[in-house]
């Protein structure tokens, strides 16, 4: 079923970003709800399980069959350019590994390969916005940036690093508290 596919393989494109970027992620209990603080997996276990379930979206996408059509707002419901997408994907992963085991990794790069990876840059996915520069946008910036809200208050740890180091940004950034004329930064606390 290409909708559940398509969205774990969107959701391996996140881990692999977050484990590439910092290295050992919440992985295996990160999206359990009874447990607040997961334990951190290492970067070879999760890369590891990735490329497993890159393996199983790739053995389970269909591209003859029918799609999300233009629910799929990357591909536009086109299974075969997923499959294109999967594929590059499990060989960066295969490359990140290469060190810790190469006959697998040599393995899960020639599987990759073979399953045919981007030839131009109409395999790209991308995210297509509309003409209008609101429409696209979060409904959290429009609901207080866009409508002309302007009630963000900075942090007291913000202010007193500034104030404390002269920073002639301060009266750029922020109004002053209107008793007492200072600058005022809240402690975060509800």
């Amino acid at each position: 079923m290409i909708i559940l596919i398509d969205t774990d393989i969107l959701q391996v494109y996140s881990y692999y970003l977050l484990t590439a970027t910092y290295g050992n992620i919440p992985y295996s209990e990160a999206e359990n709800p009874s447990i607040p603080f997961p334990k951190y997996d290492d970067a070879k276990t999760v890369y590891s399980d990735l490329l497993v379930r890159l393996d199983t979206c790739l053995a389970g996408i269909n591209t003859a069959g029918a799609a999300m059509g233009n629910a799929d707002q990357i591909y536009k419901g086109d299974a075969a350019k997923w499959k294109k997408f999967a594929a590059p994907l499990k060989l960066k992963i295969a490359m990140l590994v290469a060190d810790v085991d190469l006959a697998a990794t040599s393995k899960k790069v020639l599987e990759a390969v073979a399953t045919e990876v981007f030839q131009s840059n109409s395999d790209n996915a991308l995210f297509n916005y509309f003409a209008s520069p609101t429409s696209s946008t979060n409904l959290v910036w429009q609901a207080l940036i866009n409508s002309g809200r302007h009630d963000f208050g900075p942090t007291n740890i913000l202010i007193n690093t500034m104030s404390q180091w002269s920073d002639p940004r301060l009266p750029l950034y922020f109004t002053q508290y209107p008793a007492g004329g200072i600058y005022w930064g809240s402690t975060g606390r509800s």
